[in-house]
């Protein structure tokens, strides 16, 4: 069984096997990867504080919130969110701001 090598020791080891061009492609294809990684969880950090806004913002309009509103915030898409972020601001209930969705 090998051990766990990082990602820095693991692109040494196979530099002394492949040729330049094959470091080069590994590396391009590493850093797409690393930046795709980084821009998903930026990504569901945002969503995720969107979410938390909006369910601040509708129990201070609204009072105590139901469970099957916490429900559907958390399975919202980004889209949703930030239709249902504005509607609250004009919103005389909570069906107003989910109306239509």
């Amino acid at each position: 069984m090998t051990p766990h090598v990082g990602p820095d020791e693991l692109i040494e080891r196979l530099k002394s096997v492949v040729g330049p061009e094959i470091q080069a492609t590994m590396l391009t294809q590493g850093q797409r990867l690393e930046k795709r990684i980084f821009d998903e969880g930026h990504k569901q950090g945002y969503d995720e504080g969107q979410r938390g806004l909006l369910l601040r913002q509708l129990t201070r309009r609204f009072g105590p919130l139901p469970t099957s509103v916490g429900r559907r915030v958390s399975n919202a898409s980004a889209d949703e969110l930030m239709q249902w972020s504005d509607r609250v601001l004009d919103a005389e209930s909570l069906d107003d701001v989910f109306a239509g969705l």
